[in-house]
């Protein structure tokens, strides 16, 4: 999975946290690190229309996770709280067990 943000915005910055918090791996596209990253992300956005009212109120639509199947979400709360537990994992959501 990837999440594609800003170190500067704070809802990513949430995102990260949470997912480091609960071991869940990733990797963090900084839109502001380089002009690939930002063009990247815009050129998808500017298609995908879940962006249009994020567009209209003057937003970036920021943090999106780009799922392993290549789908773009920007209910990132909503999926990493329904992330299906793996092999292996504790099925708490405090990592700790059942």
């Amino acid at each position: 999975m990837k999440i594609i943000g800003s170190n500067l915005c704070p809802h990513c910055i949430e995102a990260k946290n949470f997912c480091d918090k609960k071991g869940i791996d990733y990797e963090f596209v900084d839109i502001n690190a380089s002009l690939a990253n930002l063009k990247m992300f815009l050129q998808h956005r500017d298609q995908d229309p879940q962006y249009d009212e994020v567009k209209e109120k003057g937003q970036i639509g920021i943090p999106t996770l780009v799922l392993d199947d290549g789908t773009w979400t920007r209910d990132w709360r909503g999926y990493l709280k329904a992330e299906p537990v793996q092999e292996g994992q504790a099925c708490g959501l405090d990592g700790k067990g059942c």
